[in-house]
């Protein structure tokens, strides 16, 4: 019987015995994952867009909730439908999502780094621009400054400026969005 024809279900208890024996486990096994794989993944996708999460963390629901049913398959019970036991794995996945989400937000500080500084006509005004970008982060809380200036004059990642500076990553994130409104907020006046 070709794998294409087989149920969700016949394939999910195939699964299951091959996992019994390891020898033709490591053989047979993708095929299956992989045929599941092929007719959920569409749905999946969109449910989660549905849900409002973005392209790439709906590509990611996806592929978890994909890793889950795979640790998970043998809980999957006989006489059950595969579908609506597969499709709970993976509302839990994109709420659990969410949550990290929600834990995680962090303010896009790439908008303040695009601050538009009118060109300088010539080379008095672009050193009066520079200087006052200058005393503006030289005024700047010791805490901001450093994220500041290691965020614009390093090419350490975001990752390795939070390692540095002793913060995570949503602590850099606020701090340099806090910052970037104050030189901002200066630049105007």
């Amino acid at each position: 019987m070709s794998v294409n024809s087989m149920s969700d279900e016949e394939i999910l208890y195939r699964i299951c015995e091959l996992k019994k024996d390891e020898s033709s486990y490591a053989q047979v096994i993708k095929t299956y994952y992989e045929e599941l794989y092929n007719r959920y993944y569409l749905q999946c996708y969109n449910i989660s867009r549905y849900y409002g999460l973005s392209k790439q963390d709906a590509e990611d629901v996806v592929q978890e909730s994909f890793l889950k049913f795979m640790m998970r398959d043998r809980t999957f019970e006989r006489g059950k439908l595969f579908k609506p036991w597969f499709f709970r794995i993976l509302i839990n996945t994109i709420k659990d999502r969410y949550k990290y989400l929600k834990k995680n937000r962090f303010i896009n500080i790439e908008k303040f780094e695009e601050i538009d500084i009118p060109e300088a006509k010539n080379d008095i005004e672009n050193f009066t621009v520079k200087e006052s970008l200058e005393v503006i982060i030289n005024k700047l809380p010791e805490k901001l400054k450093k994220v500041v200036l290691l965020k614009n004059f390093s090419d350490m990642s975001l990752e390795d400026i939070a390692k540095e500076s002793n913060i995570s990553i949503r602590q850099l994130h606020n701090r340099l969005s806090k910052a970037y409104q104050i030189i901002l907020k200066e630049l105007k006046k």
